[in-house]
């Protein structure tokens, strides 16, 4: 096997710091001051002031021929942000080991139907859990592509600060002359009455330095970093384990509803037990949004739950709408071939991805007849030896190549990458079916069902020439119009919150 392991992390700290030490100016004691200017008395962030009782005592004095004062302002702030992202790629692939390579992957295999795969105790491979005797059989480790596990956690941190003063100017005299006003007028646009009542303060000798406005810088690049650093590692571990949790709670749930409609007898049932598995899904995605919300960037957590709650009830109405054919059936073989037919490894356990039934392409292709019945399902009988598997198969029946698309290949049947020169089939539950199936829901109703493209059993719409080449246009256009939503339902929430702090 092979396994890699990483961690990145990044911080970013912002610190500004602007503040007086002392404010400058006259402190005068009991005596009080006597000051004379000539001319011009300019006051920036100054002070000039005595005790109260020297104040008290008629003791001070003040005298210019014009005077300008100004305050200034103090601020002193610092802001760290920082966050940490760990992942691990791990697959079980031929090593130079061999035998004695250890597997690093712990994902299960499955078979082409979905269905884990186990060993029993004579080594044979099987679908089932237990032995006749109860027991639980050995796992069956996958391998290669189709054993790919991958995991990733993000913590973040947030540390700030910030303070503002204003020191401001000031004389703490009543006795203030102000000789030329119009000098004063000129310079200030106040008149000397309204210079004196702004420039007066209360402000004293024994109260200056607590009125100063002076602030302490409380930065400290260690204690942030150390802050910083506690924080990205408590909300990594609260994620890994929350997620977890709601993980543990949701998912068996949904499985065993999945297990129960493969053993539902009418589509009414279905339909109950599929609303069941959407509801937990839509619990689900709250439940992450809050997660993100209290332990990331509310914005990312806000802006992805969004995006994966309209995903998810674009693959509602999609599967609804999937759902109303009742099927063309085999008359020879008895198969049934219908839109929700096969599986596929997302929540809802159904294969979205793909083009729709085309019943035109099945049924007037001189391959056999088909009879519509009460219930609107249709009969398929075969010409001859045909069966309904050559009905849609390509190098049998021209007609059914457009039933397969570029992604997902043919709705009903088992998942493909058609290029057209090659075609791919993969697996349910790997990488390719888990990306057919986040883009299938939204695209499907953006791309097709929202223009009409589907009749009203939910297969697709006979076309002619101009709404062939519009249905064409709409698919291609639905594919970036989805990728948002497509990418916001399939990536983790520590995927995404990391994608969008890259970005």
């Amino acid at each position: 096997g092979a396994s890699v392991g990483g961690s990145f992390n990044k911080s970013k700290i912002n610190a500004d710091h602007a503040s007086i030490n002392e404010q400058a100016g006259i402190y005068a004691g009991d005596e009080g001051y006597d000051i004379n200017v000539n001319k011009h008395t300019d006051l920036k962030g100054a002070l000039i002031t005595s005790t109260q009782k020297a104040e008290a005592d008629g003791k001070n004095h003040f005298s210019t021929g014009s005077i300008t004062h100004s305050d200034i302002e103090n601020h002193s702030n610092y802001s760290g942000s920082s966050f940490g992202v760990s992942g691990s790629v791990s697959a079980n692939f031929e090593t130079p080991f061999g035998e004695n390579g250890a597997a690093q992957s712990t994902k299960q295999a499955s078979d082409k139907d979905g269905n884990l795969i186990y060993r029993n105790d004579r080594g044979e491979l099987t679908t089932e859990a237990k032995n006749a005797q109860g027991k639980d059989n050995a796992k069956k480790l996958a391998t290669g592509w189709d054993s790919l596990e991958t995991s990733t956690g993000l913590g973040i941190g947030r540390d700030k600060e910030s303070q503002s003063s204003v020191t401001k100017s000031g004389i703490n005299t009543s006795n203030i002359e102000i000789r030329d006003h119009a000098e004063q007028l000129a310079k200030t646009g106040e008149t000397v009455e309204q210079t004196l009542d702004s420039i007066k303060t209360d402000v004293t000798t024994d109260n200056a330095e607590q009125h100063s406005g002076k602030l302490e810088n409380h930065f400290d690049k260690d204690k942030v970093m150390k802050e910083l650093n506690i924080q990205v590692k408590v909300t990594q571990d609260f994620r890994k384990n929350a997620f977890s949790m709601i993980d543990a709670y949701v998912l068996p749930k949904q499985a065993e509803l999945r297990k129960q409609i493969k053993e539902a007898k009418t589509e009414e049932e279905k339909t109950a037990l599929y609303g069941e598995i959407y509801k937990l899904q839509y619990q689900k995605r709250l439940l992450e949004t809050v997660v993100g919300i209290v332990s990331g960037s509310p914005d990312v957590a806000i802006t992805q739950g969004t995006f994966q709650l309209a995903a998810t009830k674009m693959r509602e109405e999609t599967l609804a709408n999937s759902r109303l054919f009742k099927g063309i059936k085999d008359a020879k073989t008895g198969k049934i071939l219908r839109n929700d037919s096969y599986d596929s490894g997302y929540f809802d356990g159904v294969k979205l991805g793909g083009v729709r039934i085309d019943i035109d392409a099945i049924c007037n292709s001189n391959m056999g007849t088909c009879t519509y019945n009460d219930d609107n399902s249709i009969t398929f009988k075969g010409n001859k030896d045909y069966t309904l598997d050559d009905a849609i198969d390509p190098q049998q029946n021209k007609k059914a190549g457009g039933l397969y698309g570029e992604t997902g290949g043919f709705q009903p049947v088992q998942g493909e990458w058609n290029l057209h020169f090659t075609r791919i089939p993969y697996s349910i539950g790997s990488i390719s079916d888990m990306a057919v199936e986040s883009f299938a829901g939204t695209h499907d109703l953006l791309g097709g069902q929202a223009w009409g493209w589907y009749d009203k059993q939910g297969n697709t719409a006979e076309k002619n020439k101009l709404t062939g080449v519009a249905s064409g246009v709409t698919t291609v256009i639905a594919i970036p119009v989805s990728a948002p939503f497509a990418l916001s339902d399939v990536m983790s929430s520590d995927m995404f919150e990391l994608l969008m702090k890259i970005g």
